[in-house]
């Protein structure tokens, strides 16, 4: 019971509600300062009557004088103080006298001292010191931006693949019809545009690590991996020859076959067997295009 009441004075031990601390201008707060989207306030009179006068009163002198109230906020009984921001926010309406925005304040949450740390900045935390890129190393990486620029990006125009898939699956069984081909994922990397410009890729990769060094790009054999055996080896070529990869690839179908299906072609090949099952499938159609 002790215990019980000591927990309970505890989680009350701040009272709710909002209170003031002072003002500061709004051109004091950065981007960075928000922890969380912010809550959007107003008043109420059936909860507090005179609050609409009291907001109205704030609002039109924090407007005109560009000012923030900094606030102690505390949402309930059981929640810790936060330092809060609240910001007034202008109307708008549009050309045809309809509110776009409403009247109001933004209640926006600040970080304490806490929050803001920048450890790898302290070389005495780190016991690193940070090296500095060269002008060479700046102009590569400049180099490699416009050349992997995307001029016609638009988020909005990307389809969310889940989401397709999961259409696609709903009415293949609506109309009682296999699951469909993988959707097209157009939030996977260009590849193909890729490989296009791996001058540019190579130029930063030398300008970093230094010229003809390609450890980042070699496969690294696992060490604890037994070799297989002549017969396993033999197994494994027999069960690939049983499947008709390239009948596959020219129907588009090769994403029917499992991952370990692909992979045995991988390993009969000499491929790299890595990656998601999409990565797999490209990289043995493009090599059965290829042969």
């Amino acid at each position: 019971m002790h215990n019980m009441l000591c927990h309970s004075k505890l989680n009350s031990a701040f009272l709710e509600g909002l209170r003031l601390l002072g003002f500061k201008p709004c051109s004091l707060l950065k981007h960075y300062h928000q922890l969380r989207s912010p809550t959007f306030l107003y008043p109420d009179e059936r909860s507090m009557a005179g609050s609409t006068q009291t907001f109205i009163a704030f609002h039109a002198a924090m407007l005109a004088k560009e000012k923030m109230a900094v606030c102690s906020f505390v949402r309930t009984q059981a929640s810790e103080p936060r330092l809060v921001a609240v910001i007034p926010q202008v109307e708008e309406v549009d050309d045809f006298g309809v509110q776009v925005t409403p009247p109001g304040m933004n209640l926006v949450y600040l970080p304490y001292s806490d929050d803001v740390r920048q450890p790898e900045a302290d070389t005495t935390f780190t016991g690193l010191a940070h090296p500095r890129a060269d002008e060479a190393q700046i102009e590569a990486a400049e180099r490699l931006m416009a050349a992997l620029s995307l001029p016609e990006f638009a988020s909005s125009n990307i389809p969310n693949p889940t989401l397709q898939r999961h259409y696609q699956v709903l009415e293949a069984y609506a109309l009682n019809e296999p699951p469909p081909e993988l959707v097209n994922d157009e939030t996977q990397p260009d590849t193909h545009g890729m490989k296009k410009q791996m001058g540019a890729i190579i130029s930063f990769r030398d300008a970093i690590y230094g010229e003809g060094n390609d450890d980042d790009v070699k496969a690294k054999p696992a060490a604890s991996k037994k070799r297989k055996s002549a017969e396993e080896e033999e197994e494994v070529k027999q069960q690939a020859a049983a499947i008709d990869y390239k009948g596959m690839a020219a129907r588009g179908t090769l994403a029917k076959l499992t991952v370990n299906d692909l992979k045995k072609y991988c390993e009969v090949h000499h491929l790299l067997k890595g990656g998601k099952k999409d990565d797999i499938v490209q990289r043995v159609k493009e090599h059965v295009d290829k042969s």
